[in-house]
């Protein structure tokens, strides 16, 4: 018979019935998943909407595929330095 290693009983995490982690010195606890939040300074939740040219359009998507980001990145990017320049 091997002898009992101190190790295998100072686990804090174990496997639950539907076979997710769980932590067995805090079983009410639920593992934090996602993305961690955000401080509110940071946080972008406002939506702005707008319509534009078929010809406006085609040169942000261009200008999105030439630098390898998302449309919205482009938009925003584009907003925020014109902000920065106003102010």
């Amino acid at each position: 018979m091997l002898p009992k290693s101190p190790l295998l009983y100072q686990q804090t995490i174990a496997p639950s019935k539907k076979g997710r982690m769980t932590d067995v010195a805090n079983p009410k606890r639920k593992p934090r998943m996602g993305r961690p939040p955000s401080s509110r300074k940071t946080v972008r939740g406002k939506r702005v909407v707008t319509m534009m040219t078929d010809a406006e359009f085609t040169q942000l998507k261009l200008l999105a595929d030439a630098e390898g980001r998302s449309l919205s990145s482009v938009v925003y990017g584009v907003l925020s330095r014109y902000l920065k320049r106003r102010s």
